[in-house]
């Protein structure tokens, strides 16, 4: 396998020990650190990132147009809209409807997707597509397993924050990976010189570089 697909496995094997944890299941009902998402909820969408890639792998013959990692990010509505939008509130449905059985079922169907994916990704073909079933498009599926695990990095520490406790103690590879994702995009929502500003120049670093 290449290093995008190893990560991505090692990255939700990390997430999905937290998972796992019984603070996560002493929190189950209570608010996120996420506004309008409970910890189930969150825990949920996160398991979700490895959930929609099992289900990716298993797909055959998609016919969805394809796009590019950054196309990808530049159109999705979920990164350009409200949280009170159908694509966010989508998503928040989505996470609690999957966390719904409660912890102990939640992380057997992770634990059952992963090792899922664990078996199929090695002899996935080089030019595989992959997407989550509400895409229209589909990505290659070594960018696609990208953006799981900057889901799930991101995610992880929204988690943690949620408890509150230490974050996942995911590969440096991944933070990497996440970085270079997230201030790729920063540079296009806010230009290069103010990405600059914020990381190099604190006196004139603007008031926000969110990525989203």
């Amino acid at each position: 396998m290449n290093e995008k697909r190893d990560l991505f496995l090692s990255t939700a094997e990390v997430y999905l020990d937290y998972l796992e944890r019984p603070a996560v299941a002493a929190k189950w009902t209570e608010p996120s650190a996420l506004d309008e998402f409970t910890v189930a909820g969150l825990a949920g969408h996160t398991s979700s990132q490895i959930t929609s890639a099992a289900a990716a792998l298993a797909a055959e013959g998609d016919e969805r147009p394809g796009k590019d990692l950054f196309d990808h990010y530049a159109q999705a509505a979920w990164a350009t809209t409200g949280i009170d939008s159908e694509a966010n509130t989508g998503i928040r449905d989505s996470g609690e409807n999957l966390a719904a059985a409660g912890h102990k079922e939640l992380c057997a169907t992770t634990r059952e997707a992963l090792e899922q994916v664990r078996t199929a990704l090695p002899s996935a073909p080089a030019d595989s597509r992959g997407a989550t079933s509400t895409w229209d498009y589909t990505l290659p599926l070594d960018d696609y397993l990208v953006t799981r695990t900057v889901e799930l990095v991101v995610h992880g520490d929204d988690l943690a924050h949620s408890l509150p406790a230490d974050p996942p103690a995911y590969p440096q590879a991944a933070y990497d990976l996440t970085f270079h994702v997230l201030t790729r995009l920063a540079a296009a929502r806010h230009g290069n010189s103010a990405l600059i500003g914020a990381l190099a120049r604190s006196e004139r670093a603007p008031g926000t570089v969110a990525a989203f």
